[in-house]
């Protein structure tokens, strides 16, 4: 019921980051950590080059879409901004993990409530951010994690693997059984 609602508000969070970035790029610097009394950058000081900034914006765009960094991209960020290449890294690890829980799913009631778990606890961290008054980047994380899980949803709801699964448990036993009484 409140699915859209989260979905609204992340992408809602999603443009307002953008645009901050997109501002603090024009003025020629790079977010910071607000909350901190000595700021740590987001990523690096863009260089005055228009491809650094160029690429920084492409890359937080995919990433704050829910979009896999090539290697190259995460090399670039370990070199550049290395803060956010421990997001990137940090997401990465939680869709991966997301991903293989499921693929193990039997059922497509078991996948479902995996989707809703891992939502709800995007939502709830990002609220617990906000609550801590967080800065941008810290939002940042949250709403890209929040996308990745979504992307990676949309993936496998629209697979092969998830029409095939059973409604629920009693349909998997019920598959099991007429398996067993045809050998």
């Amino acid at each position: 019921m409140f699915e859209g609602i989260g979905k609204i508000n992340t992408y809602a969070a999603m443009q307002q980051l953008q645009k901050d970035i997109r501002g603090k790029l024009k003025q020629g610097c790079s977010p910071i950590n607000e909350a901190d009394s000595e700021p740590k950058t987001l990523f690096v000081q863009p260089d005055k080059s228009s491809e650094h900034e160029w690429r920084m914006l492409t890359i937080v765009s995919k990433l704050g879409s829910g979009g896999r960094l090539s290697a190259v991209d995460l090399e670039y960020l370990r070199q550049k901004a290395p803060e956010l290449y421990e997001k990137a890294l940090n997401v990465a690890k939680s869709r991966e993990e997301f991903e293989q829980n499921l693929k193990r799913s039997k059922t497509k009631a078991e996948a479902n409530r995996l989707h809703m778990e891992a939502g709800q606890t995007a939502a709830f961290s990002l609220s617990l951010s906000k609550n801590a008054e967080s800065n941008s980047a810290g939002v940042a994380e949250h709403v890209m994690m929040n996308q990745a899980f979504e992307s990676t949803w949309s993936d496998f709801a629209g697979s092969k693997k998830y029409q095939r699964l059973p409604a629920d448990e009693r349909e998997r036993k019920a598959r099991e059984a007429k398996k067993t009484a045809k050998n």
